[in-house]
């Protein structure tokens, strides 16, 4: 139902999957994604840390100890897609400073390594190349925060950039949306703004919705919206979230600093609904 009471807790301590790992920092006291599996599993990231899958009894099943960041999308043949962060000396960028480079990651379900793709590399060998410049002035150029499969019927395209099998990204510090060919290594469809430092990118009904934005909005707070294609703002679904009141189609609060995620309610009696 919609009353938003527990129906099941799962724990895992960060201790037990990687003991004596140290951290130094507070990323260890919560998972930063947890998407349910069938059958009550669990898929669990701790932010930076590494990635682990807990069955329906909070049961470790493995444990990677890679910097997993931000999202991961379990898909539909068993794989899981993640994004990854590592420093690299990158050639021709920063006269051979060390930047953070960030990439999906496929799995398969027993967390071994099946692939990865360097999303600065896809978007940078692209005709979307432009979208990059400027790149900001840290070494975390890119800021993936979002990765989704398109497929399973939605959308239903066979041909053009949005069809079945393709990776849908979204870049914070170069406040880009784009989708990613995994076949080719390189991103197909790209679009900047009109969001700033996109966040929770996910695909609506026959749109690609740019979620909602991390501080750098306006005012420092979020904004959710829906884009249809090629490009436009669906204003219908443009929730502006300033200082504890939403501006739009309600009244509720929405307003998050940071890490925010929203998406449509599935039941009818509230179709249209972000939460």
């Amino acid at each position: 139902g919609m009353a938003g009471g527990p129906v099941h807790r799962w724990r895992g301590p960060f201790e037990r999957a990687f003991p004596g790992r140290p951290t130094g920092g507070d990323a260890v006291l919560y998972f930063r994604r947890a998407p349910l599996l069938p059958g009550g599993d669990l898929l669990a990231v701790y932010q930076g840390l590494g990635l682990v899958p807990l069955d329906r009894d909070s049961n470790l099943r493995w444990a990677l100890p890679l910097p997993v960041f931000n999202d991961l999308d379990p898909t539909p043949d068993g794989h899981i897609l993640t994004l990854v962060k590592e420093p690299r000396r990158i050639p021709g960028l920063r006269a051979g400073e060390t930047v953070l480079e960030d990439s999906v990651l496929v799995l398969d379900g027993e967390g071994r390594e099946l692939g990865r793709i360097s999303l600065l590399a896809a978007v940078r060998d692209s005709p979307f190349r432009p979208l990059l410049d400027p790149l900001g002035p840290t070494a975390d150029l890119l800021h993936s925060n979002t990765v989704e499969l398109l497929g399973g019927g939605e959308p239903k395209e066979t041909t053009g950039p949005f069809r079945k099998g393709r990776w849908l990204v979204s870049l914070r510090e170069v406040d880009v949306v784009a989708v990613v060919d995994p076949q080719r290594h390189r991103a197909v469809w790209a679009r900047r703004g009109p969001r700033e430092r996109p966040h929770a990118t996910g695909w609506l009904d026959t749109r690609p919705l740019p979620g909602v934005c991390k501080p750098g909005g306006p005012r420092g707070h979020s904004r959710s919206g829906n884009r249809d294609r090629p490009g436009t703002l669906n204003k219908a679904w443009d929730w502006l979230v300033i200082t504890n009141r939403a501006h739009g189609s309600g009244s509720a609060s929405m307003s998050s600093r940071s890490c925010a995620l929203a998406r449509p309610t599935a039941s009818r009696s509230r179709a249209g609904r972000p939460y």
